[in-house]
């Protein structure tokens, strides 16, 4: 019934927020507002079942404390800029592998098992070049710092289940398009078509 999404603020949280609390869930957000953004989701400011914590995952202290007592963790928290995740690259590394590692970590300490992880398709890498993948497809061999930074994290949310009792569900997405998106390629696409719609 309480569930607790680290990047709730982003555009596919908000997305998630709206629907959860619709279908009667108390939710709370937890979100430096890096890439999401407060207007996406200051429409619940007020109801009873949202809360929204103004925080950042690599602060293992104030996380663990702020997800006491929730019943499930719902993590969309990491860098998003793949574009520019090439010139920063410690940036995946801290917001992508160690971000779920505090996730996780706090977890274990509050006691909470159940975890959804937002992945990607980025991480077959050129496998899917060609030919389409299945889950069982590998080695995962990463070209990009995001792809890398999304394996690390799956793996030691893998990890965590075996030792420590979570219960994982990692969902690999592909390009995700909707309302609310602020970058990525198909933005790029749309912008490009606004200015001249007889080419791409």
């Amino acid at each position: 019934n309480r569930i607790f999404i680290t990047g709730g603020s982003g555009f596919i949280g908000s997305h998630a927020v709206d629907i959860l609390i619709s279908q009667g869930y108390e939710v709370a957000v937890y979100d430096n507002l890096s890439n999401g953004k407060r207007g996406f989701i200051e429409h619940h400011f007020g109801e009873s079942r949202f809360n929204f914590i103004e925080g950042d995952i690599l602060d293992l202290d104030k996380l663990t404390e702020a997800l006491r007592g929730y019943d499930l963790v719902w993590h969309l928290a990491a860098n998003t800029d793949i574009i520019g995740g090439y010139d920063q690259p410690r940036r995946d590394l801290m917001d992508c592998v160690v971000g779920t590692f505090n996730v996780v970590e706090a977890m274990r300490i509050a006691g909470i098992q159940p975890i959804i992880f937002s992945s990607t398709g980025a991480v077959y890498g050129e496998l899917c070049k060609d030919v389409s993948m299945s889950e069982s497809a590998g080695p995962l061999l990463p070209v990009s710092n995001y792809a890398a930074g999304k394996i690390g994290s799956e793996a030691f949310i893998s990890a965590y289940c075996h030792l420590y009792g979570l219960r994982g569900w990692m969902f690999r997405f592909g390009n995700v398009i909707g309302a609310r998106m602020t970058h990525g390629v198909i933005v790029d696409f749309i912008n490009k078509l606004k200015t001249n719609s007889d080419e791409l």
